[in-house]
């Protein structure tokens, strides 16, 4: 890849490789980012390790490459094959820290199970949590096909996990101790936009989500409204001509 410079045309520094180096040298001190290329359930969409802080920064010009993305798309490569390239170093060096995340996953599914299903139901019909189940409930290819997934939709999922989490705060207390509590506040809102999906087929859930559905569609219409009025006011100054 060749970027412009202040000189002319300079070949972009491959600061994927000096990274992955490093990460391979030192691996103690990326447990965390290597735990989540390992366990997270949708990597090239985590937020931590697309935003990750590579410590190497190259500066040509106006340009700078500071985050793992940037090292990515600076070298023509791809997040896939940057995590392809992270899940054997975790793999060989950080296995007793993985199985320790796979031992707490493995908690976290037996106290999901151990929720009472009225009190999950309820949660899950809240008006807060419909917003963020709402894109897996219109497309639930979302939940097993990445090629639907955008990041915004892994944060929801993250959201409803992180919320459902501190709501029954005794049962998965030890999710937030963990150097992997992305991953597993993902899959536990997966795990429960996947009851949502199956719910759907409920005659009173799909009557409230109906409802929420609605009263989103007439706020979004008022304040359309508010906003085209906003724009007309301020415009008859310059357009006088302008219908109120």
């Amino acid at each position: 890849m060749y970027i412009i410079t202040g000189e002319g045309l300079g070949q972009a520094p491959d600061c994927l490789s000096e990274f992955l180096a490093k990460v391979r040298g030192r691996p103690d001190n990326y447990k965390k980012l290597l735990l989540l290329a390992w366990l997270h359930p949708y990597p090239t969409n985590s937020d931590y390790i697309i935003q990750y802080r590579t410590r190497i920064q190259y500066q040509t010009g106006q340009v700078s490459f500071t985050h793992l993305i940037d090292c990515v798309v600076s070298t023509g490569s791809s997040l896939d094959k940057a995590i392809e390239e992270l899940r054997p170093i975790s793999l060989a060096n950080l296995k007793n820290e993985i199985d320790a995340e796979e031992q707490l996953w493995a908690r976290v599914v037996e106290a999901i199970k151990k929720v009472d299903r009225s009190k999950a139901k309820k949660f899950l019909i809240e008006p807060e949590q419909l917003v963020l189940l709402e894109p897996a409930l219109l497309d639930p290819r979302k939940l097993d096909n990445i090629r639907f997934l955008e990041v915004s939709d892994v944060r929801k999922l993250q959201k409803i996990g992180e919320t459902f989490a501190r709501r029954f705060l005794r049962e998965f207390r030890d999710i937030r101790n963990s150097n992997a509590a992305e991953a597993h506040f993902v899959k536990l809102g997966r795990s429960l936009t996947r009851d949502a999906i199956s719910l759907q087929g409920d005659p009173a859930f799909k009557k409230v989500v109906e409802q929420e559905r609605e009263k989103r569609r007439r706020a979004e219409e008022r304040q359309f409204q508010q906003n085209l009025k906003y724009l007309r006011r301020h415009a008859r100054g310059l357009l006088p001509g302008l219908p109120p």
